[in-house]
C-alpha cells in the first residue's frame, strides 16, 4: 500500500522548478508594487497567500497568490465608507490595466478580474499571479478578503494555517501529503463547493494528534468525519432531515468556511465521501490479493483522476500538451482564467 500511496504522491506534488519560478514571479511583481508610488493606491502590507506559499499545492498549479492590505480610501466609493468586495477588485483591475498597457499590448502581460482576486498574467511564462485586495482591521493577524461571488468581505487569518502547517509537520510530517491527497480526490471527483482551504482545515483537524500519523489514516479521518451523520466537532453535513448549517469553524477568526453550501451539495459531499470510503476498503483489499496493478488503477481514479493523469505526469516531465504538440519547460493552466 505504501509503494502505491508514494506513486500518487509523486503525480500530485508539484515539480520543484516550476515552484521556484512561481515564487519568484510572485516575489518580482510584489517588489515592484512595493517600491512603486501608485498614486490612489495606497498598498501597506503584501503578503505571500495560498497553496503555493503553504506547500499544499498540487501538480500543474495555474497560480500563485499575494495579498495585497490596502488603504480603504484609496479603494473608491464613497467617503469614509468601506467599498463593496467586487468594487474594489474591479478598481484595483482597472488601475493595474493602465499602469501594464503597454507590456499588455506585445503581449507581456494580461490583468483582469476575477471573482476573489485580479489576475495578474504572465503568457510567456506560462504563470498567473492572482492579487487579493485586503482591508485592515483592528488586529495586526486579521484582514478582510472579498468574499467569492459577492460584494461582502470576510474575515481571514493568512499567517495563521501556514504557521500552524509549519508547526503540525513536526508532530505530523505526513499533514502535507495527506492535503494534497484530498485536494486530489476533490478534483478528481470534481467536489467544486469543498473550497482548499475548508480541505486544510479538514486535514488539521484529523492529525491533531499525539500519534504519528499515515498521510492515509488522515485521509481517511477526514471522509470519515464528512460521511457520518453527526460530521465531527465542527463539520455537520447531514443532521436530522438535512437542514442543519454546514460549519467548519476558521479557529482564527470564527467564521464558518463552508458558508454557501446547501442541502444537495451536503448530500454529494456526503455520498462522495462514503463512495472514496469505500474505494479506499477495496483498494487495500486489491493490495493483499497482489493484484498491484489493479490497486493502482484504482488509487489513479479516486485521488487523479482520468482526465489528469496524463498531465499530471507531463508536469512531473516539465512539458504540457498544447493540442497535438508537446511543448517542455511550459505549462498551461488546467482551467481557464476565472
Amino acid at each position: 500500500m505504501k509503494d502505491i500511496m508514494g506513486e500518487i504522491s509523486v503525480l500530485l506534488r508539484p515539480a520543484p522548478k516550476r515552484i521556484e519560478e512561481a515564487e519568484g514571479r510572485a516575489r518580482r511583481l510584489a517588489k515592484a508594487l512595493r517600491n512603486r508610488r501608485y498614486g490612489e493606491f495606497r498598498i501597506g502590507r503584501i503578503m505571500e497567500y495560498g497553496s503555493v506559499f503553504r506547500g499544499t499545492a498540487l501538480s500543474a498549479f495555474a497560480d500563485i497568490d499575494l495579498l495585497l492590505v490596502i488603504d480603504p480610501e484609496s479603494l473608491g466609493g464613497v467617503a469614509g465608507s468601506t467599498p463593496s468586495a467586487t468594487g474594489a477588485i474591479r478598481n484595483l483591475a482597472e488601475f493595474l490595466q493602465r499602469r501594464h498597457k503597454e507590456l499588455a499590448e506585445v503581449g507581456k502581460v494580461a490583468v483582469w478580474s476575477q471573482r476573489h482576486s485580479v489576475g495578474v498574467e504572465y503568457p510567456e511564462h506560462r504563470i498567473r499571479v492572482d492579487l487579493v485586495p485586503a482591508l485592515p482591521t483592528n488586529k495586526p493577524d486579521i484582514v478582510c478578503i472579498p468574499k467569492r461571488d459577492s460584494a461582502e468581505w470576510i474575515q481571514g487569518c493568512p499567517r495563521g494555517i501556514r504557521e500552524r502547517l509549519d508547526d503540525l509537520s513536526i508532530s505530523q510530517p505526513r499533514v502535507i501529503t495527506a492535503i494534497r491527497f484530498l485536494k486530489g480526490w476533490r478534483r478528481a471527483q470534481e467536489l467544486r463547493k469543498l473550497n482548499g482551504y475548508a480541505v486544510e482545515l479538514l486535514a488539521v483537524q484529523a492529525a491533531d494528534d499525539d500519534e504519528n500519523l499515515s498521510a492515509t489514516r488522515i485521509v481517511r479521518r477526514v471522509w470519515e468525519g464528512i460521511a457520518r451523520s453527526s460530521g465531527g466537532r465542527h463539520m455537520r453535513l447531514m443532521g436530522a432531515r438535512g437542514k442543519e448549517p454546514v460549519n467548519l469553524i476558521d479557529p482564527w477568526t470564527g467564521a464558518n468556511v463552508l458558508t454557501g453550501l446547501h442541502h444537495q451539495d451536503r448530500h454529494q459531499l456526503a455520498e462522495a465521501a462514503e463512495a472514496a470510503l469505500e474505494d479506499l476498503r477495496s483498494l487495500i483489499q486489491s493490495v493483499r490479493a497482489g493484484d498491484r496493478e489493479w490497486a493502482l488503477k484504482q488509487a489513479k481514479r479516486l485521488f487523479v483522476g482520468r482526465q489528469w493523469e496524463s498531465r499530471a505526469k507531463s508536469a512531473q516531465r516539465g512539458e504540457l500538451f498544447v493540442g497535438a504538440k508537446t511543448q517542455r519547460n511550459q505549462e498551461i493552466p488546467w482551467g481557464k482564467a476565472k
